[in-house]
């Protein structure tokens, strides 16, 4: 009797839950998005945004100071907003009500193309500022409880696009407490951002929180929005009308290709025109050399494939990048996969063991699948590589380039060339035009190290017909000496 009776508890108890947990997102919606009432909330934000950027070293940020206001009610969110930034001031305006979406972006003066994966971005970008869109998208997707995190917090998880989202609900205060939002970066892999809902305020049957705080790249940038100033309105104003053609179409991404030219009897480029860059393979008796690798790790095992048709029975023993940059670096993963010696600056070791080991369970690529030992090796003022017949040099000229601390650039003493990133910006046509600080930079370093150079080629620019790719030492002087 006495284990009958335990029984019926324990299944009254999971019963009871279950219908907490149920009735929990319905209590929760009523609190912050009612979905019975049209009105709109409106509500004054002050933001603190960090974003990574084309920076000099890993990992630096750019803080951007925005203000603005936003409206919403269960199926609608607007915002129009200033972003200051040192001395730019630029200004965005947003409409999201289901699958109409009216974006006039920063800087820009037209209404941005809409694909459904900028839908589903703007839909979890207005969790920044409120929980109510995705408390409505998991109501009507009948999203349920998938787990009790502790005695007071419910979570429900569900995929949005290829996007995993979770809702945190305390079934005490029948609030939202957290969103978790886990997707995939082609470079960083699985890439978590965290909104906490700070400070709420009741104001008669609805609340809303005072402070939102924003963790984006598992933690490495941090985000604040402060809201005031609550109101309800009938009618939010018209910030953007929608185009008689309006349309949700894909974005048809380009065709990976590569296209292999010989420069020399062992130098090769490998151009990719889908990412505008072109890459370099270098043969030597028994191993070859890769250097750039655009991207992402797709991109990395083209560039692996070709490599072996230019040698099957040769290993690739090093892979180097001339600096940092996603086009130079993206590729990484792929050759830590086949098992080549990563070339670097001390400065980037840290970054590159982070992108080598990071998760990539969203989407996994082959060194998820079958996880392989970084080998790294530090590249200080220079490094010879040599096999007693042919030598390259690779050269750190770091702040000299004008561009990044660890910048790299590879000279081949034979051919009397020196390949390099994205420094020389000389025209195809025209007089010579004076030359740019990574421009100076680099003429300043060829001859600092006293090096005899014919030629330069760089990697980054074949999007650009009207640059040269292939450049003579002599137009590079004529732009520096130029008036």
């Amino acid at each position: 009797m006495k284990i009958a009776t335990l029984f019926l508890l324990l299944c009254l108890s999971f019963s009871h839950n279950d219908v907490q947990a149920k009735d929990l997102l319905k209590a929760c919606c009523d609190k912050q998005v009612p979905v019975d009432d049209d009105r709109y909330r409106a509500i004054i934000f002050h933001e603190k945004r960090n974003e990574l950027y084309h920076s000099s070293e890993p990992w630096q940020q750019m803080t951007y100071d925005i203000a603005g206001t936003f409206w919403y009610n269960s199926k609608h969110f607007l915002k129009q907003d200033t972003l200051r930034s040192g001395q730019r001031t630029l200004y965005s305006k947003t409409s999201l009500k289901g699958n109409e979406l009216l974006l006039m972006d920063y800087g820009s003066k037209a209404l941005t193309p809409v694909t459904p994966q900028l839908l589903t971005e703007q839909l979890l970008e207005s969790a920044r500022y409120t929980p109510a869109l995705l408390l409505q998208y998991f109501r009507e997707h009948k999203v349920t409880a998938t787990r009790r995190a502790d005695t007071k917090i419910y979570t429900y998880t569900t995929l949005i696009g290829d996007i995993r989202v979770t809702l945190y609900i305390n079934s005490l205060s029948e609030r939202v407490d957290k969103i978790g939002i886990l997707a995939n970066d082609e470079l960083r892999g699985d890439v978590l951002t965290s909104i906490s809902y700070l400070g709420y305020t009741t104001d008669g049957l609805f609340c809303y929180p005072g402070q939102i705080r924003i963790e984006r790249v598992n933690g490495k940038l941090v985000d604040e929005v402060n809201l005031s100033n609550y109101t309800v309105v009938l009618h939010p104003p018209q910030l953007l009308d929608a185009p008689e053609d309006y349309a949700v179409a894909d974005k048809k991404d380009p065709v990976p290709e590569i296209k292999k030219a010989r420069y020399a009897g062992h130098i090769y480029l490998l151009n990719m025109p889908h990412t505008g860059v072109r890459s370099l393979v270098v043969e030597f008796d028994s191993f070859l050399l890769v250097a750039e690798a655009p991207l992402n790790t797709i991109n990395g095992e083209l560039i692996i494939r070709e490599a072996r048709k230019i040698a099957p029975h040769k290993p690739i023993r090093y892979f180097t990048f001339g600096h940092h940059h996603p086009h130079y670096l993206g590729g990484l993963r792929a050759f830590v996969y086949a098992g080549a010696t990563i070339l670097g600056t001390p400065d980037d070791e840290t970054y590159v063991r982070y992108l080598a080991t990071a998760q990539h369970s969203l989407s996994p690529d082959s060194l998820q699948r079958k996880p392989r030992p970084l080998q790294y090796e530090i590249v200080r003022d220079s490094l010879l590589i040599s096999d007693g017949n042919m030598s390259m040099m690779i050269y750190h000229i770091g702040e000299q380039s004008g561009h990044t601390r660890d910048y790299l650039v590879y000279y081949f003493p034979q051919e009397k060339m020196l390949y390099e990133g994205d420094l020389v910006w000389v025209r195809n046509n025209g007089p010579a035009v004076k030359a740019g600080p990574t421009q100076k930079g680099l003429y300043k370093a060829i001859t600092a190290l006293g090096i005899d150079v014919r030629e330069v080629l760089q990697s980054w620019g074949t999007g650009f017909p009207d640059y040269k790719m292939d450049i003579s030492f002599e137009d590079l002087k004529q732009s520096v000496t130029a008036p």
